[in-house]
């Protein structure tokens, strides 16, 4: 290409003769000719020669296949399968490295550790908040991340199953849902008839090598694609070890012109290590971060003239791990799991010429287990167990400790809603800010932050630890009562209304400890009488659920492990006498429906037997 030398050629401007103009006129004219004065060198300047640049053609491959604007004005733009390989891209952080308005963070050439500085994605300067929902992340249109913290994690993108990485930079409502922006792995299928396969294999410098393989075809209705990859590197530096492996597959099968259904499934498991700030020492490095997924999606979707659409029900679970992480003195493990579960659909209704309508559903279920916000820590004198008060998860975690490394394994969990059964509900436990061991270690007290400052008492177990509450164990051991009855709101055992299971981990065996002839509660509003319930040769208890004596009753369920059942109002009436027990239940005309006589053949402590319908 030439190029034209730079033009210095002085324009000429009649300063002196300017002047002597504005001198010799009056003054009304003085403006016109101080005007005509500044137009004289653009005037000059407009009769200089113009020159025309040669045609520039630019060949080489663009860092993005393109932006996309949709109907509504929302803009995406797309990375395919082509420029990923151009850019020689071993996972999504070197895919999107020369993306326009996308920065990447990382550590490791191999391998991203963790959801910050050592594998970040940022788009037009969001999602530096840790947690953060700024930016999500998502495989064939569903949630991909730490749901737990609610940040990406860039390594359980895999990139072996992408046909395009689409980058949406800003608020998309009708794409996805409360995020500022966010970045989808469309997943690679065939849509030509024939068959491909490809093999790559490479290794470099840092003992790095990577391979990868997959194989898909199309024939008459059906198509697939299968594959997976390896990747692993020492790293540039020390501890800066990364290591990716992937398999995924897809299947579509076309019913008609119109409608077709496809399912998809991509697992990897990952781990890539802190190398730490260059210049500090060893122990500052933070450890190995490890993850590990399974999504699986099923779509069904149609295509007419007028109308468009898809329905997708997925289900994705799994860890976001932190090993050997330094604590103060001791190295410590944290484990995270994740769940995300549910549908989406969207329809695209095009009713008159130029116009469109689109609608759509999203119904999204997200667990996760963790500790998160923790406030207050206590270990125990003996050094056994750790108790940690969780403010935003309204939780009490009880920890196994490792008296020689230091390390922590969950052993118990309290929360204030039993975090989707995953702990044992207890509501005494809100917004806990403290929690403290007795000296003797018997007792475990946990302050909270409600109006009133409560105080959860529990009684701590000598041998594992583990926490129940003391008032119950202490009443029941106390007790010289001929028939041990218990009463509480939320049943141990039920099938229909909540179907609750509240207290089986921590209830249940104090019960049973202590002889518990008979457990009444409440909750579901049903009547429903269980057969006793115990371990072969010990002592049984038999549950009931006296829900159907206020409120709106409801259907009962079958199972097994019913007597008796019911809807509808109801009372009771129980009568003891010595060694028998009697119950009988009446709907609201004084009908009796269910009764049973309990008897007991061995003694106080022995057991009974019942006798009903």
């Amino acid at each position: 290409m030439d190029f034209l030398p730079p033009i210095r050629r002085r324009i000429p401007f009649p300063k002196e003769a300017c002047m002597r103009s504005m001198r010799s006129v009056g003054r009304g004219i003085r403006m016109f000719v101080l005007l005509a004065c500044a137009a004289a060198p653009f005037s000059a300047a407009a009769q200089q020669p113009t020159y025309g640049l040669e045609e520039m053609k630019v060949v080489a491959a663009p860092v993005i296949q393109g932006n996309r604007l949709d109907r509504y004005a929302s803009q995406k733009t797309e990375v395919t399968e082509e420029q990923i390989r151009d850019l020689n891209a071993q996972d999504v952080a070197a895919a999107l490295r020369r993306t326009p308005g996308v920065n990447i963070s990382r550590y490791n050439p191999i391998g991203s550790f963790g959801g910050a500085e050592g594998g970040g994605v940022f788009i037009r300067g969001q999602g530096s908040s840790r947690p953060g929902a700024e930016i999500k992340t998502l495989v064939d249109g569903v949630p991909m991340y730490m749901s737990l913290w609610n940040h990406p994690l860039l390594d359980l993108l895999s990139i072996d199953s992408a046909h395009t990485i689409e980058v949406y930079k800003s608020p998309q409502p009708h794409v996805f849902g409360n995020a500022f922006a966010v970045v989808n792995l469309v997943p690679k299928r065939i849509e030509a008839e024939g068959f491909q396969t490809r093999i790559q294999a490479a290794g470099g410098s840092y003992d790095t090598f990577v391979a990868s393989g997959d194989h898909g075809g199309k024939t008459g209705a059906w198509d697939y694609f299968v594959g997976g990859g390896y990747r692993t590197s020492e790293g540039h530096r020390n501890d800066a070890d990364g290591e990716l492996r992937d398999f995924f597959g897809r299947i579509g099968y076309r019913l008609n012109p119109h409608w077709s259904l496809s399912l998809f499934a991509l697992w990897n498991d990952n781990e890539a290590k802190d190398p730490g700030a260059k210049g500090a020492p060893a122990a500052a490095r933070l450890g190995t971060y490890e993850t590990r997924s399974l999504v699986t999606t099923l779509t069904a979707s149609h295509r007419y003239e007028q109308v468009e659409g898809f329905l997708k029900l997925y289900r994705n679970g799994g860890e976001g791990d932190w090993r050997d992480q330094p604590v103060g003195a001791t190295i410590e493990d944290l484990y995270n799991d994740f769940l995300f579960y549910g549908l989406k659909g969207r329809e695209v209704f095009r009713l008159w010429p130029g116009g469109e309508v689109i609608a759509g559903l999203d119904w999204d279920r997200t667990e996760g287990d963790g500790l998160h916000g923790a406030f207050g820590v206590a270990v125990s004198k003996d050094g056994r167990n750790a108790y940690v008060a969780a403010i935003d998860g309204n939780t009490l975690v009880v920890l196994a400790r490792d008296k020689k490394s230091g390390g922590l394994q969950q052993i118990g969990c309290f929360s204030h809603d039993g975090s989707g059964g995953r702990c044992v509900e207890s509501r005494t436990i809100f917004r806990p800010i403290d929690v403290a061991v007795s000296p003797d270690g018997l007792d475990v007290h946990v302050g909270t932050s409600t109006g009133d400052r409560a105080i959860a008492h529990s009684w701590r177990d000598a041998g594992s630890g583990g926490l129940t509450y003391r008032e119950l164990d202490q009443d029941l051991a106390a007790s010289k009562a001929e028939w041990k009855i218990v009463c509480y709101h939320q049943p141990t055992f039920n099938v229909a209304g909540h179907e609750s299971d509240w207290g089986r981990e921590q209830i249940l065996p104090v019960l049973e400890k202590h002889g518990v002839d008979l457990v009444l509660s409440g909750h579901s509003h049903v009547h429903e009488r269980f057969v006793p319930i115990g371990e072969p040769g010990t002592k049984p208890i038999l549950f009931m659920v006296l829900g159907s004596t206020g409120g709106v009753t409801r259907s009962t369920s079958p199972s097994p492990m019913l007597a008796a059942s019911r809807k509808g109002s109801a009372y009771y009436l129980f009568t003891v006498e010595g060694s028998k027990l009697t119950m009988v239940a009446k709907d609201t005309d004084g009908k009796a429906f269910d009764e049973f006589t309990l008897e007991k053949t061995g003694g106080k402590s022995g057991a009974f037997s019942a006798d009903g319908p």
